[in-house]
């Protein structure tokens, strides 16, 4: 008997399969492209809102006056480039705006007293007391309202500074790397000592303090969690060649 012929492949068919798997290889590419992104752009937030707190918290500390303060205010409400970050700032604007108003307010209100007891021919001796306190309060008034805005000093770097900042920042690693909470935590903070706020040593060795529990722990995934966090928040500015210690953490 003759051998039946092979039958052809159905072309649509050929043509469905291959649309399938075009849609799923695409598919896989663009969601895999949108989730990679989407982490970068969360861990790049979270280094910016940590180092723009940083900055800000130290400002609003030098700046304990509402005259600096309103200042500082309406800056970053006009120019921080965070759309998440501006809108607190415009709120936080109308706070401190509403405090100079006030002040404001009660010093011409002073200033309406004290230019009726200057326009009397004579005063009274109860007249000359209300004046110099008055006065003392204006002058109290004037400070908190035009007191000059204090910035955060940079410190001068010198390179004997800088590197042994960076020698005992490379030592923290290590000790994190071999799950020596202490010996890290004294490593940072000879690296903050070296070189104040150098990169992020001062914030490591107290979230290490806070968690000095880790000392005692030999769950690896206690440690690993913790090695992460650290990585993900704290680490903008280091060199790539210590941060790389932690991307393997030593297993006891």
């Amino acid at each position: 008997m003759p051998e039946e012929p092979t039958p052809k492949p159905d072309r649509l068919t050929y043509w469905i399969d291959l649309a399938k798997w075009l849609i799923v290889s695409v598919g896989l590419v663009i969601m895999t492209t949108i989730i990679d992104t989407g982490f970068k752009d969360r861990a790049a937030g979270i280094v910016e809102m940590n180092a723009h707190d940083k900055y800000v918290t130290d400002l609003i500390v030098l700046n304990e006056k509402v005259g600096p303060r309103r200042l500082l205010a309406q800056y970053f409400a006009h120019v921080t480039a965070s759309t998440k970050l501006q809108p607190g700032w415009a709120r936080y604007y109308h706070v401190v705006d509403s405090e100079y108003r006030a002040i404001a307010t009660r010093d011409t209100l002073i200033a309406i007293k004290e230019q009726g007891v200057l326009s009397k021919a004579a005063w009274s001796k109860a007249d000359s007391v209300d004046l110099e306190r008055w006065q003392e309060e204006r002058r109290v008034i004037k400070d908190e309202l035009n007191a000059p805005l204090r910035v955060i000093e940079q410190p001068v770097v010198r390179p004997s500074d800088a590197a042994s900042a960076a020698v005992w920042e490379r030592k923290g690693y290590e000790q994190l790397a071999q799950r020596d909470a202490q010996g890290a935590i004294e490593a940072f903070e000879k690296a903050e000592q070296s070189f104040s706020d150098y990169h992020s040593a001062r914030e490591i060795a107290r979230y290490l303090k806070q968690n000095e529990d880790l000392a005692l722990k030999e769950d690896t995934a206690v440690w690993n969690a913790a090695i992460a966090h650290i990585n993900r928040n704290f680490s903008w500015r280091v060199p790539k060649g210590t941060k790389d210690l932690l991307r393997t953490p030593v297993k006891r």
